[in-house]
C-alpha cells in the first residue's frame, strides 16, 4: 500500500493564517497537499528582519534532476512472465537445502550466509530460524566434527545474529597460539568478532587478533588488489567494515558480484537473487518518483536555508526498512527525515536565538500564532513541518487505531528543545563537555523521531504493553541514537567548524582532554565500537522480552547500520558533492542489475 496524504485535520493552519507567510513565499493547502514557491535558493534576504546578518551554508542545489526523476524513475526494471514463474520455483528449491537433513553442518552454516548475504533471507525467515534452533539444540553444538575455527566462529556469529544466547568460551580451544589459521578462518574470527557484548574481552582479543593477520595476509598478496583472488576481495571488504554494520540492500548488491566468481556458486540462487533486487528496486524506483513529485510541489527543491538531499534521504530511509512491503513506512519517514533536515538547518545556520526561542515555543504548544513573529524561511520550514507531521500522524492513527500525534508531537518538541541549547551554546561561546553535549545531541540526530514512526507504522495489532514500552524510550533507542551521533561526527566534525556550526564530539573532547584532533577521532571511535556492543546486548535482551518487538529492534539496528554506511567518508545527505553516496544511490536505487555472466 503507497502511503496518500490525509485530508487536513482540524489542526491545519485556519485560512487568516495564510496571509502571513509573505509576497516571496506562499502556502496552498487542499486535500491533495500544499506548496511552497520561492524565488530562488540564493535569494535569503528577509526583508522582515532588516539588519540581521545572517550565516550561510552555501547550500548548493541536488545533484539530481527531480523533473526527470520523476519520469524517468517508473521507467523500472519488469520481470519477464518466465523470470516470475521461476521465483517459485527456485524458492523451493532453496527451501529444500535449508530443510535437508543430511547437509553438514559447516556446509548448512555457508548456505544461510550465503542466502543471507545475498538479500533473501526475508523469503527464508523461518527455515532459517528453525535450521539454527535444531543445531543450537544440540548440547555439542560447538563439539562437532566440522566444528574448526572456521566453523566455530561462522556458527557464533549466525546464531547470535538470530538472538540465540552463546558464550564465548566456545574460542578457547583456539586460544592456545599453537594453530596456524587460515585466511578464510581468520576472516571468519573477525567478523564473528563484531558480535561480542561488554565485557566480552575474548572477543576484542579476537578482533585485533585477527585484524592484524588479515592486514598481514594483504600485504603478503600485494596489498589491496581489486582483481585479486576471492578470498582478497572479501578480506579487503571485512577490514574495510564488518558485515554486521553494513545496510542490506548494498551489501547484497556487491555480494552478488562476488558469488558469481565462486567456483561452487549455485547458479538458480545467483538468478532469484537478481530477480529480487531488480523487482525490490524497481518498487524504490516507484516510491520515489512519488516523493521527487512532493518534493518539487512542496518547493523545498529551492530553499536556499536547507539541505536538498532528498534522493540521499530516501536512500538512508530505504536501508533502515528495506523490505518492499513497507513503502507505507518508507515514503512517510523520508518526508519526515527531510523536514528534521530543514529544521535542523533552520537552528543551526539561519535563525537568531530570539527567532529559535520562539519556534521552539510554537513546536512545543504545536500552534501557529505567533507565526507572524518570524520571518518568511522560518514561516515556510514550520508549516512544512507542522502540515507534513499532521498528516503522516492522522494517517498513522487512522490505519493503527491510537493517537501516535501525541508521540510524534513530544518528540518534536524534545528535538527542538536540544536544537535551541546547541544554538544557545554557539552563540553565547560556551563549550560543552562530551557528556553535556552528548545528552543534547544525541536528540538531535533526530532517531527518535524516525524511530517511533518506524514503529507505529509497521507493527500490528499494538498492544498497550508495547505502546508502554515504546512510550518509555527503551535503552535500543538511545543505542542506536548514539551510533548515529557519533558515526555523523566523525564524518563532519572538520568542515562543518570550518563553515561556523555547532561543535562535534570530536572537538568536545578534543578541549575537555587537551589531546590532538587525532587522539580525539581515536577515542570516538572506540567510544562507537563500545556502543555497537551495548547495542547488540539490547537486541538480544529485546527480541527475548517484548512482545513483537524482534522487527523493530532489527529496524534499530539497520538505522546504526545507514549511519557507518553513509558517514563513514563524510556526511552522505550533507556533502554537496559526496561522490561515494552518489554512487550507492545508483547502485540501489538507480541501476537494475545485468544477468550473471556464468
Amino acid at each position: 500500500m503507497a502511503f496518500s496524504p490525509a485530508a487536513p485535520s482540524s489542526a491545519c493552519f485556519p485560512l487568516s493564517l495564510l496571509s502571513l507567510v509573505g509576497k516571496r513565499h506562499f502556502l496552498l493547502m487542499s486535500t491533495h497537499g500544499f506548496s511552497i514557491t520561492t524565488a530562488s535558493r540564493q535569494d535569503n534576504n528577509d526583508a522582515w528582519a532588516v539588519g540581521v546578518t545572517r550565516r550561510s551554508a552555501d547550500y548548493k542545489q541536488s545533484n539530481w534532476d527531480y523533473d526527470s526523476l520523476i519520469h524517468s524513475l517508473r521507467a523500472g526494471y519488469a520481470a519477464t512472465d518466465p523470470e516470475a514463474n521461476d521465483i517459485k520455483r527456485i524458492e523451493e528449491e532453496i527451501n529444500g537445502m535449508l530443510c535437508n537433513g543430511e547437509m553438514r553442518v559447516t556446509e548448512r552454516l555457508e548456505f544461510i550466509d550465503v542466502v543471507q548475504r545475498l538479500g533473501l533471507q526475508r523469503y527464508f525467515d523461518i527455515e532459517i530460524k528453525n535450521a539454527l534452533q535444531m543445531i543450537h539444540n544440540n548440547e555439542d553444538y560447538f563439539q562437532l566434527e566440522d566444528a574448526d575455527l572456521y566453523t566455530t566462529a561462522l556458527m557464533f556469529r549466525l546464531l547470535r545474529q538470530h538472538g540465540f544466547q552463546v558464550q564465548t568460551d566456545v574460542f578457547k580451544q583456539f586460544m592456545d597460539g599453537r594453530d596456524t589459521f587460515t585466511a578464510e578462518s581468520l576472516l571468519s574470527l573477525y567478523e564473528a568478532s563484531f558480535y561480542g557484548l561488554a565485557g566480552e574481552d575474548v572477543m576484542e582479543k579476537a578482533r585485533d587478533f585477527a585484524g592484524e593477520h588479515l592486514k598481514a595476509y594483504l600485504t603478503e598478496k600485494g596489498g589491496r588488489c581489486s582483481n585479486g583472488t576471492i578470498t582478497t576481495m572479501k578480506v579487503e571488504h571485512a577490514l574495510e567494515m564488518p558485515i554486521h554494520w553494513r545496510p542490506n540492500r548494498l551489501e547484497a548488491r556487491w555480494f552478488m558480484e562476488v558469488y558469481e566468481k565462486e567456483q561452487e556458486m549455485n547458479t538458480a540462487l545467483l538468478d532469484f537473487a537478481r530477480l529480487d533486487f531488480n523487482m525490490v528496486q524497481s518498487v524504490y524506483r516507484n516510491e520515489l518518483s512519488d516523493l521527487a513529485r512532493w518534493w518539487v510541489e512542496l518547493g523545498l527543491n529551492k530553499m536556499n536555508i536547507s539541505r536538498d538531499r532528498l534522493m540521499e534521504l530516501y536512500l538512508w530511509c530505504s536501508s533502515v526498512v528495506y523490505e518492499p512491503q513497507h513503502g507505507a513506512c518508507r515514503q512517510p519517514i523520508t518526508k519526515m527525515a527531510s523536514m528534521i533536515t530543514l529544521i535542523d538547518d533552520v537552528y543551526d545556520i539561519y535563525g537568531t536565538l530570539d527567532e529559535l526561542q520562539l519556534l521552539t515555543n510554537m513546536v512545543e504548544r504545536w500552534d501557529a500564532h505567533e507565526i507572524d513573529q518570524l520571518p518568511d524561511a522560518m514561516r515556510v520550514s514550520f508549516m512544512a513541518l507542522y502540515e507534513t507531521t499532521n498528516r503522516i500522524c492522522d494517517w498513522a492513527s487512522r490505519d493503527k487505531g491510537i493517537d501516535v500525534r501525541c508521540y510524534v508531537q513530544k518528540a518534536w518538541a524534545d528535538q527542538c528543545r536540544a536544537y535551541l541549547q546547541e544554538a544557545t551554546w554557539y552563540h553565547e561561546g560556551i563549550k560543552p563537555t562530551v557528556q553535556q553535549y552528548l545528552e543534547c545531541s544525541t536528540t538531535t540526530v533526530g532517531v527518535k523521531i524516525m524511530l517511533l514512526l518506524i514503529y507505529f507504522l509497521t507493527t500490528d495489532d499494538i498492544t498497550q504493553e508495547a505502546l508502554d514500552w515504546i512510550s518509555q524510550d527503551p535503552s535500543v533507542i538511545p543505542c542506536t541514537a548514539l551510533i548515529c551521533r557519533l558515526n555523523n561526527d566523525l564524518g563532519t566534525s572538520t568542515y562543518e567548524l570550518a563553515r561556523g556550526d555547532n561543535v562535534k564530539a570530536v572537538e568536545c573532547y578534543m578541549n575537555e582532554a587537551a589531546v590532538t584532533e587525532e587522539v580525539a577521532r581515536r577515542h570516538i571511535e572506540h567510544m562507537v565500537n563500545h556502543a555497537w556492543k551495548a547495542m547488540n546486548e539490547e537486541v538480544l535482551v529485546s527480541k527475548s522480552r517484548i512482545p513483537g518487538s524482534e522487527y523493530f529492534v532489527e529496524v534499530c539496528m539497520n538505522y546504526a547500520r545507514a549511519s557507518q554506511s553513509f558517514d563513514k567518508y563524510g556526511d552522505g545527505h550533507d556533502v554537496e558533492k559526496n561522490h561515494d553516496i552518489d554512487g550507492q544511490v545508483k547502485l540501489v536505487l538507480v541501476e537494475p542489475i545485468p544477468k550473471c555472466s556464468k
